[in-house]
């Protein structure tokens, strides 16, 4: 080992020799650079362990709360089973006592019953005034307006031929008639299931127009499914007339809205009735659990 020291930085090849000079810039550039990494490195361990203090800190401040809150809840139940028993309070707890004395505000009951017996009279009038209401109803949606009429207005177009096929009994030949022909042809969930194969959308929507006018009728339509089936038995056992039995079968738009708010008004006084019967039995068990407490058996 000697004591030379090398007069210039070895260069890659193909590189240029620089003078001392140059040498002390590169030296000089180098030192600086090494200290601003030094620098990173120490700022990225300073924010290194504020992060790890801030970590530990928080996952022990969560850890103590718990642990006090877990001594806190045996604590008291512990002082509650050495605490002696007050029977006025047990029995004044929401265990005896489920119900809060007086019941619902007056006013929620005003109302309720308001809204209860407003169905159940609207039900009643409905079925009352069933001929005046059809009659109206008849002359503004199917009247007023004829099949074709309302169709060239919802759809550009009159279908003139849905509506001839629906309107028509296959086999007579006639266009319409009296109260059989809706039972017979045309009005029931197999006609709309052969106009939609047969047409589209545009078959199955002209078809629920078709209906929901004729519900607007006195006569009505018959029911979606198995209609003319059970029309052709009571008539063939008979039990009823076509005219009689196709009446029995169908229904209008007043019968429709009694039977949902009839049907409304049943649920509620259902679910009133279901809810009495529960208070009652909750009322006999606390009374129960009362009697027992009184005797030293509960």
């Amino acid at each position: 080992m000697t004591d030379e020291q090398p007069s210039e930085i070895p260069l890659p090849d193909g590189e240029e020799q620089t003078g001392p000079a140059e040498q002390a810039s590169i030296y000089a550039s180098l030192s600086r650079r090494a200290a601003a990494v030094a620098r990173r490195l120490t700022d990225d361990a300073g924010r290194a362990a504020t992060l790890g203090r801030d970590t530990v800190a928080g996952v022990g401040g969560r850890a103590a709360t718990l642990g006090r809150d877990a001594f806190a809840e045996v604590g008291e139940r512990a002082q509650r089973m050495w605490a002696a028993e007050d029977p006025a309070t047990i029995l004044a707890s929401p265990a005896f006592s489920p119900f809060p004395g007086g019941g619902p505000p007056p006013e929620m009951l005003s109302i309720a019953w308001r809204a209860d017996a407003l169905v159940g009279l609207s039900a009643m009038g409905v079925t009352v005034w069933e001929r005046e209401i059809v009659t109206v109803t008849r002359s503004v949606f199917h009247d007023g307006l004829r099949h074709q009429e309302l169709s060239r207005r919802l759809f550009g177009s009159d279908y003139d031929a849905i509506h001839r096929w629906i309107d028509t009994v296959p086999g007579s030949g006639i266009r319409g008639g009296g109260i059989v022909h809706r039972l017979q042809h045309g009005h029931d969930l197999a006609a709309a299931q052969a106009l939609y194969e047969q047409h589209g959308l545009s078959g199955l929507l002209v078809w629920m127009q078709h209906v929901g006018q004729d519900l607007a009728t006195p006569t009505g339509i018959p029911i979606p499914m198995g209609g003319a089936g059970f029309a052709d038995w009571l008539v063939q056992a008979g039990h009823a007339t076509p005219g009689k039995a196709a009446l029995m079968l169908s229904f209008n738009a007043a019968e429709l809205a009694a039977s949902v708010l009839g049907g409304a008004f049943a649920l509620r006084l259902a679910a009133l009735a279901a809810e009495l019967r529960r208070q009652r039995q909750v009322a006999r068990r606390c009374a129960a659990a009362r009697e027992a407490w009184s005797r030293g058996d509960l």
